[in-house]
């Protein structure tokens, strides 16, 4: 919003800017990738009596005076002599700026104009951490995806074959992807964070491939029944000696009974156990 500020006499002459406009350009490779350079440009209407103009700016407050660094047209103040617009670049994107205005002439400088503020603009990462590319997954998947940001994370979306499915707003970032229903085959999953300052990151697709047929939990070692071979290979799992894959944790995964915690543990041997001898069914 642009508002027009009266400003101190200084030695009987009157100076007044305000900022009017405000335009920042920002280069971007592409969504999910990190920002480069900012470059912000201003323009302000001219203060009779003004002989030229200073630029004042500053990272992450606006708390005056202004004393920003870092620009590739020097530190604050920029002194643009009598142009009544200009462009400060090389700003750091990872930080909020604000600006603001002076008009000067040989009697003195004014006060500052209306302050502007740009967003930061560094887009946040995100990546699938579950399931695994190229795995093969059926019934309920909790989708899990970690994200990060240089000042929080606010959600994360879930997409599948770049439809939006869910979110969450606090890790462990993950989503209940319900395949029952689904055809057979080859399905795309992306996820997409998101920060207060509205950049968005996205991660690197994975595709998994979705089996509806008839699944026997409890069955690890898909011989096409429960026994005491099946809580033996997870027992090996559990304790490390054997690296389970995703189709193993797709059938062995069984434990708590109503629930995925993604990992072959003691719980998930017992329970099978429990389906082998007969005492329970899943």
């Amino acid at each position: 919003m642009n508002t027009r500020i009266d400003h101190k006499r200084t030695k009987g002459a009157k100076l007044e800017t305000f900022l009017c406009v405000l335009i920042f350009t920002i280069f971007v490779l592409g969504i999910g990738t990190v920002s480069h350079a900012v470059t912000v440009s201003l323009q302000w209407g001219a203060s009779t009596g003004a002989t030229g103009y200073k630029i004042y700016y500053q990272a992450d407050t606006s708390t005056a005076p202004f004393s920003g660094t870092g620009a590739s047209e020097g530190s604050a103040p920029v002194d643009v002599a009598n142009q009544t617009s200009a462009s400060i670049s090389g700003l750091d994107p990872a930080h909020a700026y604000y600006f603001a205005v002076t008009a000067y002439n040989t009697a003195g400088e004014s006060s500052y104009s209306n302050i502007v503020s740009v967003p930061e603009q560094t887009s946040p990462t995100t990546s699938i951490s579950y399931p695994a590319n190229n795995a093969s997954v059926g019934g309920t998947v909790a989708i899990t995806a970690s994200a990060t940001d240089n000042v929080g994370v606010t959600s994360v979306g879930f997409y599948v074959n770049g439809v939006l499915q869910g979110t969450d707003t606090s890790a462990p970032y993950t989503y209940s992807w319900n395949t029952s229903s689904l055809a057979s085959g080859t399905y795309t999953l992306t996820s997409r964070a998101y920060d207060a300052a509205g950049n968005v990151g996205q991660s690197s697709a994975i595709t998994v491939s979705v089996s509806n047929s008839a699944i026997i939990k409890g069955d690890v070692n898909r011989d096409g029944k429960v026994d005491v071979s099946d809580a033996l290979l997870a027992l090996h799992m559990a304790v490390g000696l054997v690296t389970p894959s995703a189709e193993n944790l797709l059938y062995g995964n069984v434990a708590p009974v109503g629930s995925i915690d993604n990992m072959i543990n003691i719980q998930d041997v017992m329970t099978i156990l429990a389906v082998a001898s007969g005492k329970i069914t899943l």
